[in-house]
């Protein structure tokens, strides 16, 4: 029920917390740490931001000022992380790769 999730680390490897807010459909707006920028595209499912507090309160506050914008970004965040972060890709993948591996094909 929240429009905005900010995710400020600089450290943090791939944080399940801004993975949890896409899948809940907050607009997120995160830092370009740990490859938030290749799957969120600045403006479209999301917001990348500097690393800078003056640019992270800037969208946050467009956010903010434009609603409908903002939810509609975040419905875009959340198909993101429904593609990209279910447990049905991550189960292929692994499939795929103990097939690769192994040379074998699994039903």
């Amino acid at each position: 029920k929240t429009l905005v999730y900010f995710n400020p680390t600089l450290g943090s490897p791939m944080p399940r917390t801004r993975t949890e807010a896409m899948f809940s459909g907050c607009c997120v707006v995160t830092t370009r740490h740990q490859d938030a920028d290749k799957f969120i595209e600045n403006g479209v499912n999301g917001f990348l931001c500097k690393d800078n507090p003056e640019d992270a309160a800037d969208k946050i506050a467009w956010c903010i000022n434009n609603y409908k914008e903002a939810v509609k970004i975040g419905e875009k965040g959340r198909e993101t992380a429904l593609n990209l972060f279910s447990g049905d890709r991550f189960r292929q993948d692994w499939k795929n790769l103990v097939e690769e591996l192994l040379n074998i094909k699994i039903q």
